[in-house]
């Protein structure tokens, strides 16, 4: 039997919290987004959720260098720091968080990494990502874009990771009446799938609209009695 001072017993460390560019998250810092993103319980925007966002951030940089990577990467870490599924407020509340670790007036104390990011910039990141689906291109600028793109970029997922995703957002809608949450997401999809394209930038609607639009309709194929 293990002890959960044993390595076997250890959660793995989250990929973001390996890395070294554009910045080394301190264990003050993890600790601080670890208690914040298992708070409440979730099925889909946990830390997994920042681990793909943030693949996507890479696979990005890959084609276009940032230009302002370290707030790019500070709003992705904390833009679903605080999530309650339905509330309205999630957004508002992680940048809260989010300045308040760069000020180091959060529970992790100073943190020597966030140190010169740009708080403002970093609260409009996250701000964004509470008007998905209804943003226009000419909305944000080309950096804010690629980066909001990053973290809807699961509708160009697999079939097989779409299909886990589409199941993981059902549960943690679950406490409401299935027929109001079905209304709600078929509602949903189809305002995605009614828009010209689905990303904002020019670099995720060339290379994964089209599997995107194929997830969305064979979703909506899924809700529609």
């Amino acid at each position: 039997m293990t002890t959960p001072l044993e390595p076997a017993a250890r959660p793995p460390l989250p990929a973001f919290a390996q890395r070294q560019t554009p910045m080394t998250v301190s264990a003050p810092l993890l600790r601080l987004l670890q208690q914040a993103y298992a708070t409440p319980p979730r099925a889909y925007h946990h830390l997994g959720h920042l681990d793909e966002a943030i693949g996507w951030f890479d696979w990005a940089a890959e084609r276009a260098p940032w230009r302002a990577p370290r707030e790019g990467y500070v709003a992705l870490l904390f833009h679903d720091a605080i999530y309650v599924p339905g509330a309205k407020d999630n957004e508002a509340r992680s940048a809260e968080l989010a300045c308040a670790a760069i000020a180091g007036r959060s529970a992790a104390g100073p943190l020597a990494e966030l140190e010169g990011v740009d708080d403002a910039r970093v609260a409009a990141l996250i701000g964004w990502t509470a008007q998905h689906g209804r943003l226009t291109a000419n909305e944000v600028d080309e950096e804010a874009a690629r980066l909001l793109d990053c973290d809807l970029a699961i509708l160009a997922a697999s079939p097989e990771r779409y299909l886990r995703y589409r199941d993981e957002i059902a549960c943690e809608y679950a406490a409401l009446p299935a027929q109001a949450y079905l209304a709600g997401r078929r509602a949903f999809v189809a305002s995605l799938l009614a828009r010209p394209r689905r990303f904002l930038s020019e670099l995720f609607h060339r290379e994964l609209d089209a599997l995107a639009v194929a997830n969305l309709r064979a979703e909506l194929a899924h809700l529609t009695p």
